[in-house]
């Protein structure tokens, strides 16, 4: 079963860009130190990540940095 995320539709990265992303996201949620997220919390770091990428950061702890803050982290 896949879930339509309608952040995702029309969206398109490179290689280097979806790893970049991947390695925040990985980063952004293990901050929570095995605290468990709900999917709305990785949905919105997700979205976060993807917003920052659209606009052509690539740097993964940039991008970790800046869709904690959206959750009110710093």
């Amino acid at each position: 079963m896949t879930t339509n995320l309608p952040f995702f539709d029309d969206v398109y990265f490179e290689p280097d860009a979806t790893e970049a992303m991947g390695a925040a996201f990985e980063k952004a949620c293990r901050s929570f130190n095995g605290v468990g997220q709900s999917d709305i919390i990785r949905e919105i770091i997700a979205k976060g990540i993807i917003d920052l990428a659209r606009n052509g950061e690539r740097d993964p702890d940039h991008l970790c940095k800046e869709a904690l803050k959206a959750l009110g982290f710093d």
